[in-house]
C-alpha cells in the first residue's frame, strides 16, 4: 500500500507529510492517513469514512489512486 501511495502521490515518503507512513505497521492508521492526503471529492471521502472494514476501505484506496493515477 506504501509503495502505491508514493507511486500516486509522485512523492518521497521520507519528506515531509509523508514520512510517517512508511513506518505504519497497523492497516486501519495506515488507510487513515492516505485518506488525509487523496485528492477525491467529499462523497467519496464520506464512503471511505463509513466504510469501517480495513481491507475494503483500503481496497477503495487503492482504486481510487488507481482511477485518478488513469485520468491523469
Amino acid at each position: 500500500m506504501v509503495d502505491e501511495f508514493r507511486a500516486y502521490r509522485n512523492a518521497s515518503l521520507s519528506a515531509a507529510p509523508y514520512a510517517h507512513l512508511a513506518h505504519t505497521r497497523e492497516a486501519s492508521v495506515l488507510a487513515d492517513r492516505c485518506c488525509s492526503f487523496l485528492l477525491v471529492e467529499i462523497d467519496q471521502r464520506q464512503d471511505l469514512l463509513e466504510t469501517s472494514d480495513v481491507i475494503a476501505r483500503l481496497e477503495k484506496i487503492l482504486a481510487l489512486m488507481k482511477a485518478d493515477r488513469q485520468a491523469a
